[in-house]
């Protein structure tokens, strides 16, 4: 049966809107929940160590400077008796994610690209292809929704945009607040690329709530035949990151995220690829349903396998990312966000403080990996940092 969401009893007369009734647009959920004690009993087993033991490990590493945390410890895979001590020395959690980022972040680089919309100007201009924005709709002082901002909305989702089409925030990250509308019914309705069918009224209301700073449009873009054969319709999201050291581009490695069955968006995933760098090919996937150290071989949607498949155009992804990244040879770190299209590569986003525990949980190993750990300490040290800072872990 088609779900169908709609108002409710929101009032749209008024300059406030009213409390929305449910939510309609993507978030990011909680990490799965498991059975911590099972999962300590069980590793503390396969390890032949006391859960004690354990437990003195996973604090150890969750109040130090890598600031893992239990979650953390079980999804990276870390309670597998194949790690040594010091591999697992080379996992970092969040906050020391966001630390080691922060030191490589040039803050005036960042004011740019936290506009997604004059961003995506930005590597135009440099004639990087990215999806065109169609348009942009904000509330009048940005900070509350309006009824102006709202009915904009209302008029572009019934007959202002071109099918199919793709809408997110123009502020926000990891895919908070994104959809698609791959068709109309009537013109009070709107389909979801997850077959939802979703009231008009209601979707800009909750636009102009949660994002009054704005919110933006483009084209839906087509997935390479290459990608959907192997997961499907579904746009994959691949991030290249690099880090600027020595007056050049080092891209340090390359994922993807492949869409959950049913999905709209690959913020739903149920699997991470790695990407070798030289050539372009899946080496590892992550089957996301299960701890670390779970991998997965074939791809849930089409059945193909992944290990070893080709992505295309990958000299020109490179190329792409380079170009991108040396636009901003101040920013230390960069993720860039790339979409495989029919048309060729396209730049989607970049990242200032991108999260590398896809990188742990996909590749099955840590970050401050030994060819790794040279890269950030030398661009640590162009920026002046070359000792271990309260609560900063330097390679």
């Amino acid at each position: 049966m088609t779900r169908v969401i709609s108002a409710g009893q929101a009032d749209f007369g008024t300059d406030t809107p009213s409390a929305l009734a449910q939510p309609i647009l993507a978030s990011i959920g909680a990490d799965r929940e498991f059975d911590v004690i099972h999962a300590l009993r069980w590793a503390a087993k396969a390890r032949k160590i006391s859960v004690l033991r354990l437990v003195a490990d996973i604090f150890r590493r969750r109040v130090g400077r890598q600031t893992l945390t239990v979650e953390n410890y079980f999804h990276f895979g870390l309670h597998l008796a194949r790690f040594t001590n010091a591999q697992r020395a080379e996992f970092i959690g969040s906050i020391a994610n966001r630390r080691l980022n922060k030191a490589l972040t040039d803050p005036e680089v960042v004011k740019i690209w936290r506009d997604k919309a004059g961003m995506a100007g930005v590597l135009q201009q440099a004639g990087l292809p990215t999806p065109p924005v169609r348009a942009v709709f904000r509330a009048k002082d940005g900070q509350a929704p309006d009824q102006i901002m709202i009915n904009g909305v209302v008029n572009y989702l019934r007959d202002g945009a071109t099918l199919p089409f793709f809408g997110k925030p123009n502020f926000g990250s990891a895919g908070r607040g994104a959809f698609s509308v791959v068709a109309r019914q009537g013109s009070d309705h709107v389909v979801f690329g997850d077959g939802r069918v979703v009231e008009i009224a209601a979707l800009a209301q909750e636009i102009a709530q949660t994002y009054p700073q704005g919110f933006l449009f483009q084209d839906k873009l087509q997935q390479h035949p290459d990608v959907a054969a192997l997961a499907g319709a579904v746009m994959c999201s691949l991030r290249v990151m690099s880090v600027w050291v020595g007056g050049q581009f080092v891209p340090l490695y390359a994922g993807m995220r492949l869409p959950a069955p049913g999905a709209m968006l690959d913020i739903t995933c149920t699997s991470t690829a790695a990407i070798d760098m030289a050539t372009g090919r899946i080496t590892r996937t992550q089957d996301g349903r299960r701890l670390g150290g779970h991998s997965l071989g074939f791809s849930l949607i089409t059945g193909a396998a992944l290990i070893g498949a080709q992505l295309p155009d990958w000299s020109r992804v490179m190329e792409l990312a380079s170009a991108a990244h040396s636009l901003f040879p101040t920013q230390g770190v960069l993720g860039i966000d790339i979409a495989l299209t029919s048309h060729g590569p396209m730049i989607v986003e970049l990242n200032s403080h991108p999260g590398h525990g896809g990188y742990h949980q996909t590749n099955d190993a840590g970050l401050l990996n030994p060819a790794f750990r040279k890269v950030f300490a030398a661009a640590l040290a162009e920026r002046g940092i070359t000792r271990r800072g309260r609560g900063m872990l330097v390679p």
